[in-house]
């Protein structure tokens, strides 16, 4: 059945009719009386919109629209299962079934195409129709292979006013595809068991819990829960086969609106917590629970000083004083990191995170440990972070690097690919960044005097005094002849060798392969004869696999 109200479903099936005669009202009624998606009929999980795209059930909104694939014929298909059990249908197919209550499987009707391009699924595009009508219609609109002046008109006539449609309706994508995300989530098989069941999960609630005390004045007393709660203090439920918190269950049941519910088991969307006013974790009663986002529950629970610091939370290794002292060490900047972390038992990023103060910043001030001191890795006057990099088996770019290296590039002796070779440990961005000024801005380059201690320890340089190129002459690519390229044609035809030996041995690329087999180079060249193969077979290389023919 065609989903137009009933004023527009007589206009539109008069259109319709006649669309294959004059398509340009219906191209126009179309864009401004059909609704932006739908649900299949036969499959409700699956949502159709005007643009032509299929959303499959639940998390494919967020991956995107159903893959299509292009057959042999031009026609796109996607995954679709049908009730004759095939697993794909021609995606044309799915939408004009989806608006214009045509049958999915109807073999009788075609699916008329009105500018000729077999993928352009939008609505406005389609058209059902019989065989016949649509011979006619290709004949008329110059889709056939016998075509007229005044049939191309027309057919010029019909792709402009798509085109127009076309733009229109990709202005309106993210519009499109909220109308598909609202009928998914509509279409959610949990949402739609949870509204069925709501008053069952409501009894259950009632039935797992005891009253408590009233925690807070106003409130009223709390709904403490008697069954199973998790390692963390909240309550746990599980109802149609489902696992959640039991207090974000009694939220959802009691007072849960249907727009909530849908987007709390929708998994496209971020979910809102379910925040305690009670602060009493096992409590599920109604009234003490409110949406709130993440950041607003993590405050809510900071400003009532319920959010564990320091030696409070369950697994942690340091305390307060071990903080002050690692602090204190930190300051001396006589021992890496790694050494520090060791020796207080916890790892070199958390330490990294208490010199930054991402982690007990709420701990002030530093002490001198009670205990002896290792000896000092670091020597005075060094940068710990590189005694640390080598510690760790990393290099690290020292200001000498940066200052010989600025020095190599405004000599105009090396080249770039020379400069890089002679500090390997800097990667292309470093040095580029370095070049470039973008980094180490602070350091300019070494004079001539400061450079000639290193000089013995440079590479040989690739340019004169005056300019003139000293670096070995690179050996010129070989270029494939006609004659090569006729006996690689040849050789693809005939199958057997694989495209990366076909490479090796004309000394070529394998992209170089693919577009001699695509035609997209030596396109108007024949291929050697096959006699060709037989005089040069000492010379080819063995096949990988048996001929193809």
């Amino acid at each position: 059945m065609m989903l137009l109200n009933d004023a527009a479903r007589p206009m539109a099936t008069s259109l319709m009719s006649r669309a294959n005669e004059d398509p340009l009202p219906w191209i126009t009624f179309v864009l401004g009386n059909f609704p932006l998606a739908v649900r299949h009929p036969d499959n409700p999980e699956y949502v159709v919109t005007i643009d032509g795209r299929v959303f499959g059930p639940q998390s494919s909104l967020k991956q995107g629209a159903q893959k299509e694939r292009e057959g042999d014929t031009g026609y796109r298909s996607i995954s679709f299962p049908m009730a004759n059990g095939a697993k794909s249908c021609l995606l044309h197919r799915v939408v004009v079934s989806a608006f214009l209550g045509v049958q999915l499987l109807d073999e009788s009707l075609d699916v008329n195409h009105l500018d000729g391009r077999k993928d352009n699924n939008f609505l406005p595009n389609l058209v059902p129709c019989t065989p016949r009508q649509n011979a006619i219609y290709n004949r008329d609109f110059g889709l056939a292979a016998t075509v007229t002046a005044e049939a191309r008109m027309r057919l010029a006539e019909v792709r402009v006013s798509i085109d127009e449609v076309i733009v229109k309706l990709e202005s309106m994508h993210d519009e499109i595809t909220r109308a598909a995300e609202d009928l998914l989530k509509e279409s959610n098989r949990l949402f739609l068991r949870f509204l069925r069941e709501r008053e069952g999960i409501q009894a259950r609630i009632r039935s797992s819990l005891v009253e408590g005390p009233e925690i807070r004045d106003g409130l009223g007393p709390c709904w403490v829960w008697t069954r199973p709660l998790k390692p963390n203090g909240y309550g746990t439920l599980t109802a149609m086969n489902v696992q959640k918190d039991a207090h974000a269950y009694s939220y959802y049941a009691f007072k849960g609106t249907r727009e909530q519910i849908r987007d709390w088991f929708w998994k496209g969307v971020k979910h809102l917590d379910v925040c305690h006013e009670c602060d009493v974790r096992h409590c599920v009663n109604p009234d003490h629970l409110n949406l709130g986002t993440r950041q607003e529950n993590v405050d809510q629970m900071t400003s009532r000083g319920r959010k564990p610091l320091g030696p409070d939370r369950w697994n942690t290794v340091l305390d307060e004083t071990a903080i002050r002292e690692i602090r204190w060490m930190l300051e001396q900047k006589l021992w890496t990191q790694p050494i520090i972390a060791d020796l207080f038992g916890v790892s070199q990023p958390t330490i990294a995170e208490v010199k930054s103060g991402r982690k007990w910043g709420h701990v002030h001030g530093s002490q001198k440990p009670g205990f002896d001191l290792p000896l000092a890795d670091v020597q005075e006057g060094e940068n710990p972070r590189f005694r640390q990099a080598e510690m760790n088996g990393k290099s690290v770019v020292t200001n000498e690097n940066v200052r010989l290296l600025r020095y190599m590039k405004a000599s105009n002796r090396w080249s770039n690919d020379t400069i890089m070779l002679a500090f390997p440990h800097i990667g292309k961005r470093t040095f580029f960044g370095i070049v470039t000024g973008r980094s180490y801005s602070n350091l300019t380059a070494m004079s001539d005097f400061e450079a000639s201690s290193y000089l013995g320890s440079l590479p040989p340089v690739d340019f004169s005094v005056d300019g003139a190129d000293l670096r070995a002459p690179r050996e010129a690519k070989r270029p494939m002849n006609e004659a090569q390229a006729a006996l690689l044609k040849r050789m693809l035809l005939e199958g057997g060798w694989r495209r990366s030996t076909l490479a090796r041995h004309f000394g070529i690329t394998e992209t170089q392969v693919s577009r001699v087999a695509l035609g997209k180079v030596w396109s108007r060249l024949d291929a050697a004869p096959v006699a060709s193969l037989v005089e040069l077979a000492a010379t080819l290389p063995p096949r990988d696999a048996p001929p193809t023919r």
